[in-house]
């Protein structure tokens, strides 16, 4: 059965594991759509502008808000802004291709309040507990313990906002075929629903 399109949202904590999802997904669905988002942070080691994210500066970031370049934006950690560049996505989606991409919950809040709700279908991820989330974030990179604590303290956040997904899963090592059946069970109930 084709797979109909879709917009599939990754989200969770910091720690979580929303990249390495993603990086499996890519390997095992490489016909989906992954864009490339902006963000005002600066690169981690081994990431590359233009393909981990489109790194820029807060008033070119700003300026594309406000030219209504972006499907949806968000500030995280109370400092750096993400955001989903909207022309990238709606042509995949207008060529039925299944979009997947790391998302806020507050950029899920925004779409679903646009045409775009339809096609959202939305995964939360949760660390199994607060030390593995600690240890994943530090494991990406040296951070001081304040921004490590304001992590852990919007972590506790998102989780109690958890229930604006369709689903969550605890990302646990070993739960990535979990994720992937949450993932393409979504596609083909939309594909049938379609017929």
């Amino acid at each position: 059965m084709p797979y109909e399109r879709r917009l599939i949202a990754i989200a969770g904590t910091s720690g979580s594991g929303k990249g390495t999802v993603i990086a499996s997904l890519k390997e095992r669905h490489p016909e989906f759509v992954y864009p490339v988002s902006l963000t005002t942070r600066a690169p981690r080691p081994g990431e590359i502008d233009g393909v981990t994210y489109h790194f820029v500066t807060e008033d070119a970031f700003l300026r594309a808000a406000e030219q209504g370049e972006l499907l949806e934006w968000a500030v995280n950690h109370e400092k750096e802004y993400y955001g989903m560049l909207k022309k990238p996505v709606e042509d995949a989606l207008a060529a039925e291709k299944t979009v997947v991409r790391e998302m806020s919950l507050a950029g899920i809040v925004t779409l679903r309040k646009t045409p775009l709700a339809e096609q959202l279908y939305a995964i939360f991820l949760i660390p199994p507990s607060e030390e593995v989330m600690r240890a994943r974030i530090l494991k990406r990179s040296a951070l001081p313990e304040e921004e490590v604590t304001r992590r852990l303290a919007t972590a506790k956040k998102e989780i109690e906002m958890a229930s604006i997904c369709d689903v969550s899963i605890l990302a646990e090592e070993g739960k990535q075929a979990e994720i992937y059946a949450l993932v393409e069970g979504a596609i083909r109930r939309s594909a049938s629903s379609h017929l």
